[in-house]
């Protein structure tokens, strides 16, 4: 017998006991229905809580804060806990004893602009902002060029210098972009742009949404301080015997200034011998005159956006033009409750987040940030980025526990339910096995017919598992059939109950079909089939044709 001719005769047998072969179906039916809505349903609640979450901005940001080397070795004697401490009490004290220590003697990792231009190069982080506002005072330029109209206008008259704070943001950034009310958002590459909120346009006497529209393209005097330069005992050294420097011992220090970075002095003393350096006048200051002997205001290395005034104060001033204006936040995101990571506090001025940051950085005494906020573009990208960024040595604080959670609890359902499928799946295949023992049994003369005209065992025996391996494919079909009818029916009913309760639009799918779980409902049911078939077609293989053909 060749395959062709076994396929045929088992064809044929099947045919020719409908209702037997009904039976076996529905039983097959019925298992990898259920095992295929149990793939499709708990795969479609997953994506769709994923779906939920990408959705939310909360979801996806992070924070991330300095932290202290973790390869430092912990010496035995500052972990020594007594006898007598149960486990569970003994390893908290040990994670608190560690903590202090490593707080106290262990190196600090910062994060210094170096380190943020790492943050920045990780594949999977969107963004890196550093959101704490920067106190500062606006004043309207008299004379700005208004970019709609093209005349100039005066803003002077309407808002006078007021103090107010400035945040950066990604120009990028959703949650900044959704709140848009006039006008544009600021570019990626506009340093120079500014969002100013309507609550603070009102107050500073733009209040119809005429006067709104005459905003845009205004032109803003920002002005920050920056500290006093004389930070320290060093600095307040060199700015008090400035006059008795001559010029080439001003020059030799200057020289000195750029080996800092060989010594081994701290950041914040290097930067506060750098600013105090910046007071220093650029010549021999003269002794001739009162005039020349008083506080200089400004030197030759000191920035052309930097104001020194007598007191040593600095002040770093820059304009800005008024790009669009913002709407107040409103949080209706599910997962508002998350505003810890990346909180966006509230400021009068909104400017990209590249100048905040280039402003404090400048201060005196900056040594690092003391936290920054980070995002990713999908939820999916945010274990890798945590990952990665804790590898670097920072702590982070992310929404990466609640995805984790949840899709530890979908896995636990998906294979509860794919548990309880399967054990239906395996009462069907018992089902097919009695049922085929009886055909067997009933078909033990024309078996031993077969065999008496030349038939071997293994054609006997591949005839029956044939028919247990087309059923279970057959019905494996007809199951992907009628699963995909009834996840529609289901779908319709699941989506009206939600969309009652959630008292919105839901458009997350309820059953996701997916290749591979058709291909698993289909490997699973031939299995089970030809397992149940084996048996039979043991026995029928190894009947005694005489025996078998005196059989009616």
């Amino acid at each position: 017998m060749n395959i062709s001719d076994t396929i045929w005769m088992s064809v044929h047998n099947l045919w020719s006991r409908k209702g037997r072969s009904l039976l076996n179906l529905s039983g097959v039916v019925v298992s990898c229905v259920l095992l295929l809505l149990t793939l499709a349903g708990t795969r479609g609640g997953r994506e769709g809580i994923l779906d939920i979450m990408n959705a939310s901005e909360q979801t996806k940001r992070f924070m991330i804060f300095g932290s202290h080397d973790r390869s430092a070795k912990v010496p035995d004697e500052a972990l020594a806990v007594p006898d007598g401490v149960s486990e569970g009490r003994r390893e908290r004290l040990l994670q608190q004893l560690e903590k202090e220590w490593r707080n106290k003697n262990a190196k600090r990792i910062r994060l210094n602009p170096e380190h943020m231009a790492k943050l920045r190069s990780i594949e999977q982080v969107h963004s890196i902002v550093w959101q704490n506002p920067v106190q500062c005072r606006l004043e309207w330029v008299e004379k700005a060029f208004d970019n709609q109209t093209g005349v100039e206008t005066d803003a002077s008259e309407r808002a006078k210098p007021t103090s107010g704070s400035l945040i950066g943001i990604d120009p990028a950034d959703v949650r900044t972009s959704n709140r848009l009310l006039l006008g544009e958002m600021i570019s990626r590459d506009d340093q120079q742009g500014v969002m100013i909120d309507e609550v603070t346009a009102y107050k500073l006497g733009f209040r119809t949404d005429d006067d709104l529209a005459k905003l845009i393209g205004l032109e803003l005097e920002i002005s920050c301080s920056l500290g006093k330069a004389a930070a320290n005992s060093a600095t307040n050294l060199l700015a008090g015997i400035e006059n008795l420097l001559s010029s080439e011992t001003i020059g030799l220090l200057r020289r000195v200034t750029k080996q800092l970075d060989r010594t081994d002095l701290s950041d914040q003393e290097k930067t506060a011998i750098k600013n105090a350096m910046k007071l220093l006048p650029s010549s021999e200051p003269s002794i001739d005159s009162a005039k020349d002997r008083a506080p200089k205001t400004q030197s030759a290395d000191t920035p052309d956006d930097v104001r020194i005034d007598a007191k040593g104060n600095r002040t770093l001033v820059r304009s800005g033009i008024v790009r669009g204006i913002l709407k107040q936040p409103e949080d209706d995101d599910l997962f508002g409750f998350l505003q810890f990571t990346g909180v966006q506090r509230r400021a009068n001025v909104y400017v990209h987040h590249h100048v905040t940051e280039e402003i404090y950085s400048r201060r005196v005494g900056f040594v690092d940030y003391w936290a920054v906020a980070g995002s990713v573009s999908a939820v999916a990208d945010l274990p890798e980025a945590i990952e990665r960024i804790e590898s670097l040595g920072f702590r982070t604080r992310s929404a990466l526990g609640i995805v984790e959670k949840v899709d530890k609890e979908v896995g636990k359902v998906r294979l509860a339910a794919g548990a309880l499928a399967l054990v239906i799946l395996i009462v069907a295949a018992i089902g097919i096995c009695n049922t085929m023992i009886v055909a067997v049994f009933e078909r033990t003369t024309e078996f031993g017919i077969m065999k008496s005209l030349g038939a071997e065992d293994r054609h006997v025996l591949n005839l029956v598992l044939l028919e247990g391996l087309i059923t279970g494919v057959i019905g494996a079909a007809v199951a992907v059939v009628t699963s995909y009818g009834a996840a529609r029916l289901i779908s319709q009913i699941a989506r009206s109950w939600i969309e009652d309760r959630l008292n919105g639009r839901f458009d997350q799918a309820v059953f996701s079909f997916h290749p591979v779980d058709v291909i698993i409902v289909f490997v699973i049911a031939a299995l089970m089939c030809i397992l149940a078939s084996l048996l039979p077609a043991w026995r029928a293989a190894k009947m005694n044709p005489i025996a078998a053909m005196k059989r009616t």
